[in-house]
């Protein structure tokens, strides 16, 4: 093996400051007045109440219960059979006429709401023209835009 010399290193040394706490330390004096003394009266009479007795409940030994009497017939009802006196193809041509006469009421219908809505439109649009000059004839006025205050003016 080859031989390794290694620096010595040692550790450097210092000086802690030394403190000495004081030996007795005195606290100040406090004080306390003492605690009153509370006697509770020995006796303490109270009211009588009368509490009724608990009333008993005993259970029913045996309950009977109600027979009922009601005639269920064993064939179907005739009175839907009654109450449909029209052959079925009357009954569906009458449907489908009906159905006719409600498209053509909800056509009618669709075209005046959107006879509404393009009126609406049209109201809007003036409305805005109209603030966009109430605007513009108010940025001169006291108050500008905001305040506008006007007098004997009908806008």
């Amino acid at each position: 093996m080859p031989d390794v010399k290694i620096p010595s290193f040692s550790v450097p040394s210092f000086d802690v400051p030394k403190f000495e706490a004081p030996k007795s330390v005195s606290m100040p004096k406090l004080d306390v007045p003492a605690v009153p003394k509370f006697e509770a009266p020995k006796s303490v009479s109270m009211p009588k109440l009368d509490v009724p007795a608990v009333p008993k409940f005993e259970a029913l030994k045996s309950v009977s219960m109600p027979k009922l009497d009601l005639d269920i017939p064993s064939a179907p009802s005739t009175s839907t059979q009654d109450k449909y006196v029209e052959p079925q193809e009357l009954r569906d041509a009458r449907a489908a006429e009906l159905n006719l006469k409600f498209k053509d009421v909800d056509k009618e219908a669709k075209a005046i709401e959107q006879k509404a809505k393009e009126a609406r439109a049209r109201a809007n649009s003036a409305g805005q023209k109209f603030q966009a000059a109430k605007d513009d004839a108010c940025s001169t006025r006291i108050g500008g835009k905001i305040l506008c205050v006007r007098y004997g003016v009908g806008y």
